[in-house]
């Protein structure tokens, strides 16, 4: 019996593969870690995030970043595996193309159409529960809506809330503008009228030092030693 096992090739090879998986695998067929978000769940990531930032929500693409990427010295942020990082590079693509066209949309609806919406499960990918706070419920699975881009309630009042904040930033950044334009203009007034000022001054001290002094007779300075008023010559 023992001759027969040690001589099968099917046994010959589970016993190779077993002894692999004790050791953790080969290089090739190493397992990658599906997050690294730890013992808490993301619900748990999310309220963390929000308390970090003053009570507001986080998109669902810093989320995701929070739970399947983690800084490694040296190397910067590393994903937990070849699909987040893809999820990643994707997301930042669609960012940059729709900056360029200037095309307005929310960071939550850029993430929703890099992981195709809701899967077959009705989950969406890398959010877990939190998934609720982004976007609306889905209506049953194999809808319309799984792949429908329909943000939660709350999504939509911190949309609100970044539109009117970014608004105002550029209503605040025209008046400033407005402003230093009007302060310019006043500084430029009143270093032309300065000038001009100066110029004129400098022109009537021109016209003063063209007129040319009174000719007298040198014989006529009492200094000269003149005949007129100077004094007798000593002998």
């Amino acid at each position: 019996m023992m001759r027969i096992i040690a001589t099968d090739p099917d046994y010959k090879k589970r016993s190779e593969q077993n002894k692999k998986n004790r050791r953790g695998g080969s290089m090739e067929n190493v397992v990658e870690p599906t997050h690294f978000q730890g013992t808490i769940s993301v619900v748990q990531h999310d309220k963390k995030m929000v308390a970090q930032n003053q009570g507001q929500l986080p998109n669902a693409h810093d989320l995701f970043l929070k739970t399947h990427f983690k800084e490694v010295p040296g190397k910067g942020q590393v994903a937990a595996n070849t699909k987040e990082k893809r999820i990643a590079e994707t997301y930042q693509k669609k960012l940059e193309e729709t900056r360029s066209q200037r095309i307005q949309k929310s960071p939550n609806e850029f993430y929703w159409e890099t992981v195709g919406g809701r899967n077959k499960k009705g989950r969406v990918k890398g959010l877990g529960q939190s998934a609720e706070l982004y976007y609306g419920k889905q209506m049953g699975r194999g809808s319309r809506s799984s792949q429908q881009y329909t943000p939660s309630v709350i999504s939509q009042m911190q949309d609100q809330m970044e539109h009117r904040v970014q608004a105002l930033q550029i209503q605040m950044e025209a008046e400033m503008e407005r402003r230093i334009d009007s302060r310019m203009a006043e500084m430029k007034r009143i270093y032309k009228e300065s000038m001009d000022e100066m110029m004129s001054r400098l022109t009537n001290n021109d016209s003063y030092s063209t007129i040319h002094p009174q000719h007298r007779d040198p014989r006529d300075d009492p200094g000269s030693g003149g005949a007129g008023h100077g004094f007798q010559a000593i002998a």
